[in-house]
């Protein structure tokens, strides 16, 4: 809607109306996902127009030095890469008369809904780079990995990503079943165990899978997913076949559950197939990030400081913020490619 068009609100106007469902489209959705921060660095800080960032390579690992030869030496490299900040902004007009004549008394609130919105953006965002989705709404490019391939890649640099054959994408079994659940989240529990550093050594230790791993997937597959880390609906599925087929049904093993692993699991409708993804709680860095050049701002214009606002009667608020968005190297992220 372009910036000039005012809130249309005459069908609020009417003498006599309820206000019982005024709350319909009140902004739900006004804070982002509790688990976003475990896969998202936020509010990075920022006083550029641009950031560049760099990090160095693995050092070299100790090597055997044989008696009256040279020491051995090595080397390593850094590597860098830039953050654009953009502009993000919203202006919402409406005529001071409606607000005076607003029945449901709610006009600004939903005006101020919008306030809300911004505190959602992030996590958009998040889900446009994790499904690598074209949004003009939001970043006009999705940014790829400082190692110059995608978020999720098997191949970085002519090489196989992190070492390891398949990069951080895992091929799928599907998510028919529980079964096939467990099987891709242990293959990509491998997968990170199996990763190694710039020098070829393993990059990941043992006790940081231990620390936790949240699971991000499509909404569509919510039951199996709640199955496959529920004890509870696992020992009923089992109960129910077993009494279809009139059998002894055994106490079952959930492997996932029996783990001691730590999982939080994040269903989003915002991821329209099949797949799905794993990040390692533990990593130093998250594989996305946001960084704040300017914090979110709001201007209001109504007669106490607008000459529009006093020669149209015509109210106004505007929010804007200056943040960019980036991938740091997703080492600590993999994709379940169903």
């Amino acid at each position: 809607m372009p910036v000039g068009n005012p809130v249309s609100a005459t069908e609020a106007l009417a003498r006599g109306l309820r206000t019982t469902f005024v709350d319909t489209y009140q902004r739900l959705l006004a804070e982002a996902h509790p688990l976003l921060k475990k896969v998202m660095d936020l509010g990075l800080p920022s006083d550029k127009s641009s950031e560049l960032y760099a990090y160095f390579e693995s050092s070299p690992h100790p090597t055997r030095w044989p008696r009256g030869e040279d020491i051995p030496a090595d080397a390593f490299r850094a590597r860098n890469w830039t953050v654009e900040n953009y502009d993000w902004a919203k202006k919402v007009s409406w005529h001071s008369n409606d607000e005076a004549d607003d029945q449901t008394k709610s006009l600004v609130d939903r005006v101020r809904d919008v306030a809300g919105a911004f505190q959602i953006l992030p996590e958009r965002i998040f889900f446009q780079v994790l499904t690598g989705s074209v949004d003009l709404d939001l970043l006009p490019v999705v940014p790829t990995a400082p190692d110059g391939a995608a978020l999720f890649a098997t191949t970085a640099g002519g090489a196989a990503r992190f070492g390891v054959t398949g990069g951080n994408i895992v091929t799928g079994t599907g998510v028919a079943t529980v079964a096939a659940v467990h099987t891709d989240l242990y293959g990509g529990i491998a997968r990170f165990l199996r990763m190694q550093d710039t020098e070829g050594q393993p990059l990941w230790p043992p006790e940081l899978v231990g620390r936790g791993i949240t699971i991000v997937y499509g909404s569509a597959n919510e039951l199996v997913f709640r199955q496959a880390f529920s004890q509870m609906n696992h020992v009923q599925i089992v109960q129910n076949v077993a009494a279809a087929e009139n059998v002894a049904a055994a106490a079952p093993s959930n492997v996932v559950l029996n783990s001691g692993l730590r999982f939080n699991l994040w269903s989003s409708p915002r991821i329209l197939d099949n797949d799905w993804f794993v990040f390692l709680d533990g990593g130093p860095k998250k594989a996305i990030f946001e960084q704040v050049r300017e914090p979110l701002q709001d201007d209001v214009e109504d007669f106490g400081n607008s000459d529009r606002t006093r020669s149209t009667k015509m109210k106004s608020i505007q929010w804007h913020a200056r943040m960019g968005y980036g991938v740091s190297l997703p080492y600590q992220a993999i994709q379940i490619n169903n």
